[in-house]
């Protein structure tokens, strides 16, 4: 395995661990997603 392919699958082991978190993470990150998506498009 390629080093970064390796961290790549213990990174997302670590999260599958906690799936809660893992949702709450999601949930944040694409709100932050949609509200830069609707930031730019107001902008454009």
């Amino acid at each position: 395995m390629l080093p970064h392919v390796k961290l790549c699958f213990l990174v997302y082991y670590k999260i599958t661990e906690y799936d809660s978190k893992m949702e709450d993470i999601i949930e944040h990150y694409s709100g932050n997603i949609l509200n830069s998506g609707i930031i730019f498009s107001t902008q454009v």
